[in-house]
C-alpha cells in the first residue's frame, strides 16, 4: 500500500511539473488569438490583484506549492486548453522568482540567451537549465531554449510571415503536422533543424477543382491557338477526329486541350 501511495505521489508531481503549453504549436490562428487574450486578461488581473497573484502560468494548478487563484480562457474547437492561470506562492517564492527574472533580463543576449524563468523542474520541454535560484521557498530556474526549439520557432515565424503576406492567395494558417490538417492543403513548406511548419489553404470542392482545371485548359488553349488548339474536352483523347495536346488534372474533373488530327 505504501508503495502504491509513493508511486501515486511521484506521478502526481510529474504531471503537475510538466508544462502544458507544449501543445500550443497545434493551435489554429483563432485559438492562438483566444490564448493571447486569456494571457492578457491574466496579466491585467495580476497587476490589479498583486496580493493574490505572483505570476501567470499555462500549467493548470500552477505547480507544486503554488495556489491557483483565477483562471482565464476557454477550450478550442479541438479541445485544446486555451487557459492561463493566476498563481500565488509564498513570500519566499516571490523572492526567488524576482531574482530569477532580474538575472534573466540581464542575460537575454549571448552567450546565455535566457528565454524564461519557471518553477518547473528541468525548465520544461524544449528548454535547458541555465542557473537556479534557491531559498526558503520554491526554487526557480532560468532557462534557455534548446537549439531544436530555436530552429522550430524560426520555421514557425517564417511560415506565419509568409502566410500573412500570401493571405490574398488563400493562406489561412500555419500547421505543424506532416502536412496540413484535414480541412486544408499545404501551399509552402518551412523546414530546417527544428519542427517543420506548413502554410495551409482551405481545401476546394470537387466542383471548384473541376472549374479550375477547365479554366486552366481554356487559357492554355487560347495561348496555343497557333499550335492548333481548338477546344477543351473532358474526353481524355478528345474524341473522334481530335487528339490531346495537354492534360489538366486535379482533384476535380479532368480537362484536355485538343487539336484536329
Amino acid at each position: 500500500m505504501k508503495r502504491l501511495l509513493l508511486l501515486f505521489g511521484v506521478l502526481s508531481f510529474l504531471i503537475l511539473s510538466t508544462p502544458c503549453n507544449s501543445s500550443d504549436d497545434w493551435l489554429v490562428p483563432s485559438e492562438r488569438d483566444d490564448l493571447q487574450k486569456a494571457h492578457t486578461q491574466c496579466k491585467t488581473w495580476c497587476e490589479q490583484n498583486q496580493n493574490d497573484c505572483d505570476f501567470c502560468s499555462r500549467d493548470r494548478g500552477c505547480g507544486p506549492s503554488y495556489k491557483q487563484n483565477a483562471a482565464f480562457g476557454t477550450y478550442g474547437f479541438s479541445a485544446h486548453s486555451l487557459h492561463w492561470y493566476a498563481c500565488k506562492g509564498s513570500a519566499d517564492d516571490r523572492i526567488n522568482q524576482k531574482e530569477c527574472e532580474k538575472w534573466c533580463g540581464e542575460h537575454k543576449g549571448p552567450p546565455h540567451n535566457c528565454a524564461r524563468c519557471t518553477p518547473v523542474v528541468g525548465c520544461g520541454t524544449d528548454y535547458k537549465l541555465l542557473t537556479t535560484f534557491r531559498g526558503k521557498g520554491k526554487t526557480w530556474h532560468a532557462c534557455q531554449k534548446t537549439a531544436y526549439r530555436e530552429a522550430s520557432d524560426e520555421n514557425k515565424a517564417e511560415c506565419e510571415k509568409w502566410c500573412k503576406e500570401n493571405k490574398a492567395e488563400g493562406c489561412v494558417k500555419c500547421w505543424q503536422l506532416p502536412q496540413c490538417d484535414a480541412s486544408t492543403v499545404p501551399m509552402e513548406n518551412f523546414t530546417g533543424k527544428g519542427k517543420n511548419w506548413y502554410a495551409c489553404k482551405n481545401k476546394t470542392s470537387y466542383k471548384e477543382e473541376s472549374e479550375a482545371n477547365k479554366a486552366e485548359c481554356e487559357k492554355w488553349c487560347r495561348e496555343n491557338k497557333d499550335k492548333g488548339c481548338v477546344k477543351c474536352d473532358t474526353l481524355r483523347y478528345c474524341g473522334i477526329g481530335y487528339e490531346a495536346m495537354k492534360h489538366f488534372e486535379g482533384r476535380g474533373k479532368n480537362w484536355h486541350a485538343c487539336k484536329k488530327k
